[in-house]
């Protein structure tokens, strides 16, 4: 995933990709998986190996466990960024001739804030503690707030489950099937042109 992303980077960062909006919400979109995946490297690798050194023990619960969330969170939210881009494009263009177009940071910047907003949690999910048997070694542990059950139920539960799975789903649902609608009448006109 890593060395696809970077070659969709390197691709799109050509200067004629560089053009339009879509080439660079899709190249923000690889930089954003290569956030996810490097971390993930790192975390994964970690519960797979039973490998935790100091540095990470004190990483983990300030950085690696947020940031990796967060990039996840972009990730998704981008996806659904570039869908509105596309359905702009294709369904409303007299809507982009009309007005100025808009640029990749008008949809990268809401993408970020609601990435951020949604995981600022996170940040108080995971702690370093310091291993009662050994006080030189650390580990990580769960927060309090992370055991309460209301942040369970509210937080992990329903805000996660809507925020980064039932309301994405159905943005991209409705707007893809908007979009296959467009070009399908589309393909029909100009078919019947050609008649």
């Amino acid at each position: 995933g890593l060395i696809g992303n970077v070659i969709s980077i390197w691709v799109l960062s050509a200067p004629e990709m560089r053009n339009y909006a879509f080439n660079r919400l899709l190249m923000a979109l690889s930089v954003i998986d290569c956030l996810f995946i490097v971390p993930g490297i790192l975390i994964f690798s970690s519960n797979v190996f039973n490998w935790r050194p100091e540095w990470y023990n004190h990483l983990f619960p300030v950085f690696l466990h947020p940031f990796s969330e967060i990039a996840l969170c972009s990730s998704i939210y981008m996806t659904v960024a570039i869908a509105v881009e596309r359905y702009i494009g294709l369904c409303r263009p007299l809507r982009r001739l009309s007005g100025r177009p808009c640029t990749a940071k008008a949809y990268l910047f809401p993408v970020l804030t609601i990435a951020v907003l949604v995981n600022i949690p996170k940040f108080f999910d995971a702690e370093t503690v310091v291993d009662q048997e050994d006080p030189s070694r650390t580990k990580i542990g769960a927060t309090k707030l992370r055991m309460h059950p209301n942040y369970i139920t509210y937080y992990w539960m329903w805000t996660r489950l809507l925020a980064t799975g039932v309301i994405p789903l159905i943005l991209l649902a409705l707007l893809n099937s908007k979009i296959y609608l467009a070009i399908r009448k589309s393909k029909a006109q100009l078919r019947s042109l050609a008649i």
